[in-house]
C-alpha cells in the first residue's frame, strides 16, 4: 500500500485468447483465475502448449466457458462499429464476449489478455480492461473506416469494392482517442 491511499485492485480474473496461451500467458498469470473459450483450445496444436493447458485445467486455474449469444452479438456489433470486424476471427469475438460477460458479472476484477491490437481496440470500446504479454498495449482507441483508392468515398463498414465507382477500398483511421 502506498501512503495516503491504496493501490487500485489488481484484476484477479484473466480471459485468455490463443496468443496469450501461446506466448506463455499461463505461466505469467499463475496468480489469477484464467478463463478461455473452447475455440481457443481448438487453436492450440503443439503438445507442449496442450500439456500446459491441461495441467492448468486439472489444477482448476483455467476454466473453459462459452459466453451467451447476447454477449457475442454485442462483441460483433462493437467490432463492426470500430471497423475491426474483418480483422477478428470467430474465436476473437468469443473471447471478447466472454471478457465482457465476466466484467459485467464480476465488476472491474476482469482483464482480457491478448497481444492482438484489434481485440484490444474492441475491448477498449466496450469498457473491458485488457493487457498484453509480448507487445505494448494500445494507447489509442481507433475508429476505422474504408476509403476508396479512386474516388475517395468513405464507408463506415467493411467493403472490398467501392459501391460508387468499383475500385478497391483501403482501411483508414477515422478517429483516434486516448485510452
Amino acid at each position: 500500500m502506498e501512503r495516503g491511499g491504496s493501490r487500485p485492485k489488481e484484476p484477479c480474473i484473466a480471459v485468455l485468447d490463443a496468443t496469450a496461451v501461446l506466448c506463455g500467458g499461463l505461466e505469467v498469470l499463475r496468480e489469477k483465475l484464467c478463463y478461455t473459450v473452447p475455440e481457443v483450445l481448438e487453436e492450440v496444436k503443439t503438445t507442449r502448449h496442450r500439456a500446459h493447458l491441461e495441467a492448468f485445467m486439472d489444477l482448476g486455474l483455467l476454466k473453459v466457458s462459452t459466453p451467451p449469444g447476447s454477449y457475442v452479438n454485442r462483441a460483433l456489433e462493437a467490432a463492426k462499429r470500430t471497423g475491426d470486424y474483418e480483422r477478428l476471427s470467430k474465436t476473437d469475438l468469443q473471447v471478447i464476449a466472454l471478457a465482457l460477460q465476466l466484467s459485467e458479472e464480476r465488476g472491474e476484477s476482469v482483464e482480457l489478455v491478448s497481444d492482438d491490437y484489434a481485440v484490444q481496440n474492441v475491448a477498449s470500446h466496450l469498457g473491458v480492461k485488457y493487457r498484453s504479454l509480448k507487445v505494448r498495449p494500445i494507447k489509442l482507441r481507433v475508429k476505422w473506416a474504408y476509403k476508396c483508392t479512386a474516388c475517395g468515398s468513405i464507408q463506415q463498414e467493411y467493403v472490398e469494392v467501392c459501391p460508387i465507382c468499383g475500385h478497391k477500398m483501403r482501411r483508414v483511421s477515422l478517429r483516434r482517442e486516448e485510452v
